[in-house]
């Protein structure tokens, strides 16, 4: 099936624009999705290092507070042993640091020394309370002291039935049995009923065991910062402890459960019993336990919660003290709505661009397919040999300009060359026409002069006899010399007609006029090439230049090449050669001179001399009329013909025409 090119070029530029057009949007779409998704993984994971420094901000005072305390009581610059110098010790590191929620310290004899905050409360003055455990005498003492903002005591309360031991204490035990600062899991403070962590290290006196520094810290604080950062739309974050209490929130109530049982202290919720359900489908996106929490570094999921996607982030703390996790999720949407937007306007501007492009792609296919259907018609004309028409092929394309030039320059052409063949063949026809006629006449001279002697003789031997019968002593009969007149009259008259047929070839002569020899040669030997017998031959000239011309009958001329031109191609065919070398010359200022030779086996040495002479030939079914009639054209025409063999082999037939 032949497909049209003005089809395939308007389908091929429309398609070209509509697959360029959504090709870029497409990639685009996918190139800034893919970036837009790597840019909020790591914004998250900076969100998450952000959280973390935070919150390792927020804790790190308590343990430098614990190990000053510690240093300074083991140098004696702090004396542990005095409540009230510890007491001043501990309120001027609460009021340099808000967030701690109480400082102690638990001595091995059972002393104990605790400020503690106190909720804010407009009514209340009471912003420090302190608790003393101490030993007089033998006897134990525990008081509490209240005092304001600036320390002020405000009032003093003794409860002897007091029964705590800070020796029994976790924080206690855990510092007594290491010898670096340690921290609890988070927990909620019994008294408080808040989330908190406390910091404990050993204080040693000489060497000696002396009793354990503490400080706590009500994390609730990390609930508010992450409550109050920003992560998307409708992103969130919580930190999660390793054994899976959900430990800070943005909604801090989800995180406490009350006490179940009678005397049970409150604990922090597991991520599994969180009231956040997307929260817990980012925990379940990690594939772990929900009792364990144990990564390496920051891993990212993406995970789908009620139909929608959201990229989650779990980056551990730093630091070894907190074996924590945070953690962040955020709807896809919140970076690629927009995008999703902008992709969406970005294709009606697309359909938009690609109506306009497929329009313009019309009108150019228009100016580039109207000329080429012309060009197509006019083609279809010269086919058709319709050479006389006038391509009018234009375009404001120098390329389709270009060709329709080409194809008129090509028609023009044709046309010149059909006028020549037309020439040529109407050469070939009058060539044709007077080779009939010369080998015609040739023949009849050739018949005539065979004859002519032979009734000469018949007339002359019946006079001899008329004269004999008539001298003779008997008479002859009438009858006798009326058969013998008759037949000399008889004679005579076939005498007279072919003495009128040899006049009447000879009395015809052809019209001659001036011609370059040159051009004569090359156009014969163009009719040449049309007979059967010459088409495979292969000819090469050697013609001088600036030769004079000659007064000639260009057809008759034109017949002795063809003619020689022939019988060389014929005596080549049988050795396989095909090179026939014409030349012209001019020997002397009365003639131009035209040479033909072959490669053939050459001329028989027997019949050399009589080549031209009529009836002779080598050929076996020849007539022996060409070169004759050649001969009788050149001597009419004032030159000579001669033939050789020449020494490198083959034959070399030349003629010469009188200026």
């Amino acid at each position: 099936m032949k497909l049209s090119l003005r089809v395939v070029l308007l389908i091929g530029i429309i398609l070209i624009q509509l697959l360029t057009a959504f090709g870029v949007l497409f990639s685009t779409y996918l190139t800034t999705q893919g970036a837009l998704i790597d840019h909020a993984r790591e914004l998250m994971q900076e969100v998450s290092r952000h959280a973390i420094d935070r919150s390792e901000q927020f804790l790190e005072p308590a343990r430098i507070t614990a190990d000053l305390t510690r240093r300074l009581a083991d140098s004696n610059v702090l004396a542990v042993d005095d409540p009230r110098i510890l007491e001043h010790w501990f309120l001027e590191e609460m009021r340099l640091y808000p967030w701690f929620s109480g400082i102690y310290f638990g001595a091995n004899d059972g002393s104990f020394v605790f400020v503690k905050r106190e909720p804010e409360d407009a009514k209340s003055k009471v912003r420090f309370s302190s608790k003393f455990i101490q030993f007089r005498d033998g006897k134990r003492e525990v008081y509490f002291v209240d005092r304001t903002r600036d320390f002020e005591e405000i009032s003093r309360q003794f409860e002897p039935t007091d029964t705590f031991d800070p020796r029994t204490r976790p924080w206690y035990k855990l510092a007594k049995s290491k010898r670096k600062l340690q921290w609890t899991d988070p927990y909620i403070f019994f008294t408080s009923r808040l989330p908190g962590i406390s910091a404990t290290i050993a204080a040693y006196k000489n060497e000696k065991f002396n009793g354990a520094i503490g400080v706590d810290i009500e994390i609730g604080q990390l609930s508010s910062f992450l409550n109050g950062l920003k992560i998307g739309k409708d992103g969130s974050a919580f930190i999660l402890n390793h054994n899976g209490d959900v430990i800070a929130h943005p909604e801090p109530k989800m995180i406490k459960f009350p006490a179940g049982k009678a005397g049970a202290s409150p604990r922090f919720v597991k991520v599994g019993e969180l009231q956040d359900p997307i929260a817990r489908a980012a925990f379940e996106a990690l594939q772990l336990p929900f009792g364990v929490i144990s990564i390496d570094g920051p891993v990212v999921r993406r995970f789908e919660f009620n139909g929608r996607h959201y990229l989650s982030v779990f980056t551990p703390f730093f630091s070894a003290n907190w074996p924590w996790t945070m953690v962040i999720y955020v709807p896809e949407d919140d970076y690629l709505g927009l995008l999703r937007e902008q992709t969406q306007l970005n294709i009606y501007i697309g359909i938009a661009i690609t109506s306009f492009t497929c329009l313009l792609s019309f009108f150019i296919w228009r100016t580039i397919a109207r000329p080429m259907r012309q060009l197509s018609a006019d083609a279809a004309a010269v086919q058709n040999g319709e050479f006389d028409i006038d391509p009018k092929t234009t375009s404001i394309y120098r390329e389709v300009d270009a060709a329709g030039d080409a194809f008129r320059k090509m028609v023009g052409g044709l046309r010149v060359r059909e006028e020549e063949n037309l020439h040529l063949r109407r050469l070939q026809s009058r060539l044709i026409e007077t080779m009939r006629r010369s080998a015609a006449g040739h023949f009849a001279s050739a018949i005539a002069h065979e004859l002519n002697n032979p009734l000469a003789a018949v007339l002359t031997n019946l006079q001899i006899v008329s004269r004999v019968l008539k001298r003779s002593a008997e008479p002859p009969s009438e009858r006798l010399l009326e058969a013998i007149d008759g037949a000399q009259s008889q004679a005579e008259r076939a005498g007279a007609i072919i003495r009128g047929l040899r006049e009447f070839v000879e009395a015809e002569e052809a019209d001659r006029r001036p011609e370059e020899i040159n051009l004569v040669v090359r156009e014969a030997v163009e009719l040449a090439k049309t007979d059967d017998n010459i088409a495979n031959a292969r000819f090469v000239f050697d013609l001088a230049e600036n030769l004079p011309e000659a007064m000639m009958n260009r057809v008759q001329v034109q017949q002795i090449i063809l003619n020689l031109s022939r019988n060389a191609a014929e005596s080549m065919s049988a050795n396989g050669k095909s090179a026939i070398r014409i030349s012209t010359s001019s020997p002397s200022d009365a003639f131009v001179q035209v040479s033909v030779e072959d490669e053939g086996p050459g001329i028989p040495e027997d019949i050399v001399d009589q080549l031209f002479k009529p009836m002779v030939t080598t050929k076996p079914t020849g007539m022996g009329v060409g070169l004759s009639i050649c001969r009788t054209i050149v001597e009419s025409h004032g030159g000579k013909i001669t033939a050789s063999n020449r020494d490198s082999g083959g034959a070399q037939f030349t003629f010469t025409i009188a200026i």
